[in-house]
């Protein structure tokens, strides 16, 4: 939902990109419905159906990559690793967000942290691949976004460890 609402509006920063129509019928929302439906209803797919849906679960991670390695032939890698945005952008994603949501989820209970870390990973990861694509939909500057994507990536190799330790020290885990 917010990809398709403050995600376009970041991007293109015309609100006439947003209708309830992309909103409604974009596939992640269809896919998050079908998938809540079936969770919740005691329904049992055929076999068939089954290895469908985990066959495109396999290619989901390196379908990304190929989207991304052909964002990155276009890119400019000196730019990317001398441009100072590059490197605000990855210390909001990796390190000043994943930070403030230590602090808050450290006000839950400790009978929660595995949910509590679940969601600080989640919020530790690297800016998405949707960047640059959105871009490119939008007719944007999608090589930007593919060098935010890009330094990001290699960055949370170090980050994400990092905030992961901190988070299992502080919660005790």
């Amino acid at each position: 939902f917010l990809q398709w609402t403050h995600g376009v509006y970041v991007i293109t920063r015309d609100k006439r990109n947003i209708s309830a129509k992309k909103i409604l019928l974009n596939p992640s929302l269809i896919g998050l419905v079908i998938g809540i439906i079936l969770f919740l209803l005691p329904v049992k797919l055929p076999a068939l159906v089954n290895q469908g849906i985990n066959e495109m679960a396999a290619v989901n991670g390196p379908l990304a990559m190929m989207i991304l390695g052909a964002y990155l032939s276009q890119a400019d890698f000196k730019k990317i690793f001398t441009d100072l945005q590059t490197y605000k952008v990855s210390l909001i994603r990796l390190i000043a967000a994943p930070l403030v949501t230590l602090l808050l989820l450290s006000l839950l209970p400790s009978s929660l942290n595995i949910v509590k870390m679940t969601a600080l990973i989640t919020v530790s990861t690297p800016v998405g691949t949707n960047a640059p694509v959105f871009g490119q939909m939008f007719d944007k500057d999608y090589v930007s976004a593919t060098g935010y994507v890009s330094l990001s990536t290699i960055l949370s190799v170090i980050t994400m460890p990092l905030i992961i330790l901190l988070a299992s020290f502080l919660w005790k885990m």
